[in-house]
């Protein structure tokens, strides 16, 4: 009797901090569990091959980007066998779990460790703009800016901490703080990087996307903003406006400081994308992303 064809349903990944040990998963979803093979041909490249499987969903590459998983891809090959590709940024072993049901589910967990080591001695400065009775910019409907860039702050804040970094807000509660005070915490921390928050705002709604500012007193900082901007980019997938230097940032001397304007405020489109919930992470992932590839270097 021939064995019986699994049906791959779903593809999708997720990082857990649910426990001590951090890990980013790849989880498949099957009519069954079923017979695999599994290569790590160069250790950042993992094949899992799916036997006696047909993929119900097109082939696809699946951005990732969580600082370990680059990005994941699914394709069906010949004599029934799927083939399952996850490409990571540092060579991890991944371990293998089953959860059957409907639907079944089999997960690929690898451990953040590279991650967690990178960042664990790491001080972080983390700056939202404005606050108290500056309001900073305003967009068309009702969202203020030192609204949106302390949610911002908040979920990059999380995000560092979950990897073992030290976080240090230049304001944690709707306050005026200096501007002067912002950059003395930095440098008082010895902070390895200040990260201020911005969205753009004008009078004209046309202008949108993404800009970034850089301290360039400071050694190696035109590259953090461009490892920031690279990355930031690649997870919000708006326009981009460029890299210039901000005289102000010079205040923080040595310290390598960048101030990032995800989208314009003023713009239609993207006052609405600052209302997902959703698009904060993404802006939080591609900062942290800037940041791993800076300090990796």
């Amino acid at each position: 009797m021939p064995q019986k064809i699994c049906r791959i349903t779903n593809l999708w990944s997720q990082c857990n901090w649910q426990t001590n040990e951090t890990v980013s998963r790849v989880i498949i979803e099957s009519t069954q569990l079923f017979s695999y093979q599994i290569d790590y041909c160069n250790q950042k490249k993992v094949i899992f091959n799916i036997l006696s499987a047909r993929a119900s969903m097109a082939p696809q590459t699946i951005e990732v980007s969580d600082g370990l998983i680059d990005k994941i891809a699914i394709q069906q090959l010949v004599h029934d066998v799927v083939g399952v590709y996850i490409y990571l940024n540092y060579p991890i072993p991944g371990k293998i779990s089953f959860q059957p049901g409907v639907p079944a589910r089999t997960i690929l967990s690898f451990d953040r460790f590279f991650i967690r080591h990178l960042f664990q001695n790491k001080i972080i400065a983390l700056d939202p703009g404005h606050g108290g009775n500056d309001y900073g910019g305003r967009g068309p409907v009702s969202l203020i800016e030192k609204d949106v860039v302390f949610t911002m702050t908040k979920k990059l804040k999380d995000l560092l901490e979950q990897n073992k970094a030290r976080v240090l807000l230049t304001r944690e509660t709707d306050q005026n703080v200096p501007l002067a005070h912002r950059f003395l915490l930095a440098k008082n921390f010895a902070a390895n990087a200040f990260i201020s928050f911005h969205v753009y705002h004008g009078t004209s709604p046309k202008v949108s996307g993404l800009a970034l500012k850089y301290n360039p007193r400071a050694e190696n900082n035109f590259f953090l903003a461009q490892c920031v901007y690279t990355e930031l980019a690649r997870k919000i997938k708006r326009p981009l406006r460029g890299i210039k230097v901000d005289q102000q940032l010079c205040y923080l001397e040595n310290t390598p400081g960048i101030i990032v304007e995800p989208v314009a405020i003023s713009n239609w489109t993207e006052e609405g994308l600052l209302r997902n919930p959703t698009f904060y992470e993404k802006i939080a992932f591609g900062v942290f992303n800037g940041l791993r590839k800076f300090f990796s270097s």
